[in-house]
């Protein structure tokens, strides 16, 4: 019996440090799951006005390509191949 109201006297004692107004708000909204939701959804829509504001940002591209030919390319032009195939 008397182990029982040991445990029960144990379980019973609480933090009795007086909390201020800001500490038991800040508790509260700490442990409260719709407000952890509704803080994903505002950084989220923060992000979402970052990409819009970045796509009015003007954009740059380069591109670019080599080529090394090791020996010289003999290139004719066309319109005297052809007229080599037709002999009138």
């Amino acid at each position: 019996m008397i182990v029982a109201l040991l445990c029960a006297a144990a379980v019973q004692i609480q933090d009795t440090t007086a909390l201020t107004l800001m500490a038991a708000v800040d508790r509260a909204l700490a442990g409260y799951p719709s407000v952890a939701v509704a803080r994903a959804r505002a950084e989220g829509a923060s992000a979402d006005v970052g990409s819009a504001q970045a796509a009015w940002l003007p954009r740059l591209s380069l591109d670019g390509s080599v080529n090394r030919f090791q020996e010289p390319m003999v290139v004719t032009p066309l319109h005297r191949a052809v007229a080599q195939l037709d002999p009138d």
